[in-house]
Parts: C-alpha cells; structure tokens; sequence
C-alpha cells in the first residue's frame, strides 16, 4: 500500500466514524473526496463508486473492523464506534508496548490523516502495524493448528478452524470419539480499554445431558448453548479463568499451555 493510498483509507475510514450510525452514501463518500484537502493535488483521482466497495473490504481486513450498511431508501455506510475505538486503542497500546516503533506513532497516525508528508521508513512502520493489527487473530490461530497436527501441543493431535470467525478446535482424536468434546480458543480484538481478549470454552457434539453435567461440574461451566443446531457451547462460569488479555499481540506460549492444560484435564474425563 503506497503512502496516498494509505492516505485515502484513513480518510475514508474517519469519513465513516464522523458519520456515526446515520452513515454516510458512498455517493456523498465520493463527492467529499473531491474537496477533501488530501486530494488537493488529485493525484489519486476520483473516489468512484466502484473503488469505494473495493476500498471498503481492505478496510475490513486491514484493520479487522466491520463496515456496516444501513438498511433503507439509500444505503449508509458506518463503523461501530466501539470497533473504531479498540483499534485507536490497540494503536496507542502497540506503541508504548514496543520500544521499537518509537513514542511518535500516535503522531505519526494523525499526521497521515491530516496529510502531512511522513518519511518512507515511517509510512513503512505504520503499514507494518496496521498489517499486524488486522492479522494477529488469524496469524496467531493459524500457527497453533498448524503445531496441533504436527504434534507440538501436548494432548492434542487434531485442531480446525470453527465455524465462526477466529473460532479454533483443538482435541486429541481418541478422546473426541469417545467423549464427542473439545477445546475451542477464539481470539476477539473487542476487548475492553483497547484490549483484545483470548478465550477459552468446551465444545461438545452429543445431546447426553448427563455428561453436559459431568462438563459442568469438571470445568465449573455454565449451562450449555446450542450453535447453529450443531454442537454445545460451554463457557465458563467464571470468565476471568479462561480468559486473556493483550496489548498487542496475544502471548501464543501461554495460549498454547492453557490449551495443554485444558485438554488433559478433558482426555481425563471418562
């Protein structure tokens, strides 16, 4: 992503915050552009309907957020205040977590939505954030179902991605076709005060109410939730023991003990 078109996204990104739940046309979207003092040496052109559904799905992915659409006469478009909010504030935490990107980030980001020329090695920095910001959950997963069915977690020798975005299973396949159950991790950036949070919950495929109380009991679970008329969701009774926070980046060793733990605890169960 080259520095003006990065430019734009923050631009248009502010543009849909500013906009709060009304929203905003992306007809309306793209006659400010034309006046926006970003654009004033048109150097990106026009802002056209086309480029602004394109633009949109690089938003979502690049800084993991939800571009929503009003339903109506003319569609709107907006981004929930809360999602916006998490990412200035997983902005600011990466910055004063890591000494390496330096203290002027948060500077650096304004400075780039207000157009102000940056140097290459900052424009490269803050792309290598915003890359990161949008990635880590799917990163993070990704590398701990690949060790899973290499065996480098123990208890476990199977793991998928769930049905659910940034949803995980991990089991240990023996224990699965005896006990229908399994570990599920999800990684969620809607944490609060700009924390993102790790969770951590059993899944079960049989409607055996016994052994749902036996998971209860076990695990000290709350009753069980049905999803998608497909499998049992239990998720603890109390969230603070088999839920993380981080900054930045999610800690993958504890994430990968807790999941150990977890798992030999589940494979005990008869």
């Amino acid at each position: 992503m080259s520095l003006s078109q990065l430019k734009r996204a923050l631009w248009v990104m502010n543009e849909l915050v500013g906009a709060g739940h009304i929203g905003i046309s992306s007809k309306k979207l793209c006659e400010k552009w034309q006046k926006s003092t970003i654009n004033d040496r048109g150097e990106m052109g026009p802002l056209t309907e086309r480029t602004f559904y394109r633009l949109r799905r690089d938003l979502e992915t690049l800084f993991n957020v939800d571009i929503l659409c009003s339903v109506g006469s003319e569609k709107r478009y907006y981004i929930d205040q809360t999602e916006y909010s998490v990412f200035l504030g997983m902005f600011s935490k990466l910055v004063t977590d890591n000494a390496q990107y330096g203290s002027n980030l948060k500077q650096l980001f304004f400075q780039v939505m207000s157009g102000m020329e940056i140097s290459a090695e900052d424009k490269a920095t803050i792309e290598n954030i915003a890359f990161k910001l949008g990635k880590v959950a799917y990163e993070t997963l990704g590398l701990l179902i690949t060790e899973a069915n290499n065996g480098k977690i123990e208890w476990n020798d199977r793991a998928q991605w769930g049905e659910v975005k940034y949803h995980t299973h991990f089991w240990l396949e023996e224990t699965y076709q005896r006990t229908l159950s399994w570990i599920g991790v999800a990684i969620d950036r809607k944490g609060q005060d700009g924390y993102g949070t790790v969770r951590f919950y059993i899944g079960n495929e049989s409607d055996d109410t016994d052994f749902h109380s036996r998971l209860i009991r076990e695990f000290d679970l709350l009753p069980p939730k049905k999803i998608d008329g497909h499998y049992w969701w239990f998720a603890p009774r109390d969230i603070s023991i088999h839920l993380m926070k981080y900054a930045s980046q999610p800690n993958i060793d504890a994430i990968r003990l807790r999941i150990e733990s977890l798992s030999q605890h589940l494979n005990s169960i008869s």
